[in-house]
C-alpha cells in the first residue's frame, strides 16, 4: 500500500510523537540554521505528509464503512486527497444499503463526526473545492462534464486579498493579471466566470506601466545575497505546467445557466448585477494611489 517511500521511514514520520522545528536563511545560496526547537507535534500544517497521512485515515474509514454496509469492492468507488472525499455508488445500490445510516454508525464507532453527508448525481460533487457541470455534446452526442471552482468559493475569494492591500501600483498590475489568468485556465467563455476575467483584465489595463515582482510569502523573508536553488525549480515547474492547466472544454450556454440556476439560484439577470457591481469597487482605484 505504501510506494512512495520506504516503509521504515513511513512508520518513523507516522508515530513520531514530536517534531523538530527550524529557522532557516540562505545567504549566497547556502541554506543556514539559526535556531532548532524540538516541539510536542505530530505533524506540521500543510506538509505534504499530513496531505498523505490524511488520505490513508480517509480511505481506511471509508474501507471500514463498506465493511459495515456489508458492500463489495466495487459498490463503493472511493476518491480520497487529504481530508477531501467523494464516492461513487450505484443508485439501486444506494437505495438497497441505506449508505447514510452506516456511515453514522461506523463513524460514531471511531469517535468521528460526519460534519455533513451530501448525496446526488455529478452536479452535486464539492470535491477539493470544485463543481462538476454534466452536459451534452452535440457534436459527439456524448454525455460530458466540464470541472469549475466552486462559484461559492469564488466569489468571496477571488478578488479579496488582505496582502494586496501592502502592494504597490506596479504589483497591484501583476495582482490582476494573476488573478485572471488563473481563472483563464479553467473558465474562459464560461458565464459568470468570463465576468470575472473581463474584469481583472479591465482593472490591469487601467494600471499604466510594468508589471511588479509580488515577493513570494513562503521564501521572500530570509534570503540575503543569492535566492535559494528551490525558487528557480518552482519557476521552472511552474512553465513547464502552463499548457497541461488549460481545459480545452466548452458547455453549452444553456447547460452553465442550468446548472447556475440549480445549484446557486444564479439568473441571467443575476449576473447582470454581479457583472456591475464588479466595476463599481470604489477600493481598486484608492489601491492605486498607495505606490
Amino acid at each position: 500500500m505504501i510506494h512512495h517511500v520506504e516503509p521504515e521511514l513511513f512508520l518513523a514520520i507516522s508515530t513520531a510523537k514530536s517534531r523538530k522545528l527550524s529557522a532557516k536563511a540562505y545567504i549566497n545560496g547556502r541554506e543556514y540554521i539559526i535556531f532548532s526547537a524540538i516541539v510536542d507535534a505530530t505533524m506540521f500544517s500543510g506538509s505534504m505528509d499530513t496531505t498523505f497521512s490524511n488520505t490513508e485515515t480517509n480511505n481506511t474509514v471509508g474501507e471500514f464503512v463498506k465493511d459495515c454496509a456489508g458492500l463489495k469492492e466495487l459498490d463503493l468507488i472511493q476518491n480520497c486527497a487529504g481530508d477531501d472525499y467523494n464516492g461513487f455508488i450505484n443508485s439501486q445500490v444506494y437505495k438497497t444499503y441505506d449508505l447514510e445510516y452506516h456511515i453514522r454508525e461506523c463513524w460514531t464507532q471511531l469517535g468521528l463526526v460526519p460534519k455533513h453527508i451530501i448525496v446526488g448525481d455529478y452536479s452535486n460533487i464539492n470535491f477539493c473545492s470544485t463543481a462538476v457541470i454534466p452536459y451534452d455534446d452535440p457534436k459527439t452526442e456524448t454525455r460530458k462534464f466540464k470541472i469549475i471552482r466552486q462559484i461559492d468559493r469564488l466569489n468571496p475569494l477571488s478578488h479579496y486579498s488582505i496582502k494586496a492591500l501592502h502592494y504597490s501600483a506596479a504589483q497591484m498590475k501583476t495582482h490582476y493579471r494573476d488573478l485572471k489568468k488563473g481563472l483563464q485556465y479553467w473558465g474562459t467563455g464560461i458565464p459568470l466566470i468570463q465576468e470575472y476575467i473581463d474584469a481583472f483584465q479591465y482593472y490591469e489595463n487601467k494600471i499604466p506601466g510594468e508589471y511588479g515582482k509580488i515577493p513570494d510569502p513562503q521564501l521572500g523573508k530570509m534570503h540575503f545575497g543569492q535566492l535559494p536553488p528551490v525558487q528557480q525549480q518552482k519557476a521552472t515547474y511552474e512553465e513547464q505546467m502552463e499548457t497541461y492547466r488549460v481545459s480545452v472544454k466548452q458547455p453549452p450556454k444553456q447547460a452553465v445557466m442550468e446548472f447556475l440556476l440549480t445549484k446557486y439560484q444564479l439568473t441571467q439577470d443575476s449576473l447582470v448585477k454581479i457583472r456591475d457591481s464588479l466595476y463599481k469597487q470604489t477600493c481598486y482605484d484608492e489601491l492605486l494611489n498607495m505606490s
